[in-house]
């Protein structure tokens, strides 16, 4: 799916440079806020609603031939991929989500992440089944006081990752909440990958895997558990994410090709 305008969905927010040099979003509760920041919204929302690309800074791209592959130490990838999608990370606050992404893209473990303000975003490039796939994947705050910011990016995300802390049960009991934002603002059919973070922490474990999996199965969600730390099941739950995003791209193209065209009139033999 092509990224829409996103501009008229992003009043109140705003792009600054982060820590890690990635793209940064406020919503309009942040202090930083000022006059010639609010200024920036309109230019922002106009580079947003062109088709995006990976920058040149970014790192080589990931590999996965096929399940289970491993994707470390993969030769760089073009940077014109075959397909870009939109992916919304969301979830309660310190499930992990920034760190995932951060070992996502580093392929390393930063303990000192500090707590995302507003939403944050890089671009990712996987290669998946010898297709290349640029991820712009977007890291939300899970604080309650920037979920209307998140909201503001449902209907144009392709994919959104859902996340959870297996050691907070509170954490497993408010995925109910994210997913009745995705049913309110996504749209229908929207690719959602269920992720319980933090299997690094066994002792400490509060849900098991099996509610997780139950959870999944009732709301029709791809489910993965994984861990930021260690790198267990991070870049193989993103390239299973992106083939069932390839498959949703599929099926509406074909949903579109399917569509009826009006009859013709048939003419008559006089004129």
């Amino acid at each position: 799916m092509q990224p829409g305008d996103a501009g008229s969905d992003q009043l109140g927010v705003i792009l600054r440079e982060n820590s890690l040099g990635q793209g940064q979003l406020l919503g309009e509760q942040s202090k930083d806020l000022s006059v010639g920041q609010r200024e920036k919204m309109q230019e922002f929302g106009q580079t947003m609603s062109q088709e995006g690309e990976p920058s040149s800074g970014e790192p080589g791209a990931v590999t996965a031939g096929g399940a289970g592959a491993a994707p470390r130490g993969c030769p760089t990838a073009a940077l014109d991929p075959d397909h870009l999608y939109n992916v919304l990370f969301i979830g309660d606050s310190h499930v992990g989500k920034t760190s995932f992404l951060y070992r996502l893209h580093a392929d390393t473990f930063n303990p000192h992440l500090t707590a995302t303000v507003g939403l944050d975003y890089q671009i990712k490039t996987l290669v998946v089944d010898n297709e290349r796939f640029a991820l712009r994947l977007w890291d939300s705050a899970g604080q309650e006081r920037y979920r209307s910011v998140t909201k503001q990016f449902f209907r144009r995300a392709d994919g959104v990752v859902l996340m959870y802390d297996i050691t907070s049960e509170l954490s497993f009991s408010d995925v109910r909440f994210w997913l009745s934002c995705i049913q309110e603002g996504a749209e229908d059919g929207v690719a959602v990958l269920l992720l319980g973070n933090k299997t690094d922490c066994a002792a400490q474990r509060q849900v098991p895997t099996k509610e997780g999996e139950c959870l999944a199965k009732e709301h029709q969600l791809m489910f993965y558990e994984c861990s930021a730390a260690s790198g267990h099941n991070v870049f193989e739950s993103m390239a299973s994410f992106t083939r069932l995003l390839k498959v949703r791209e599929d099926e509406l193209k074909n949903k579109a090709e399917e569509v009826p065209k009006a009859p013709q009139k048939k003419k008559g033999c006089c004129w």
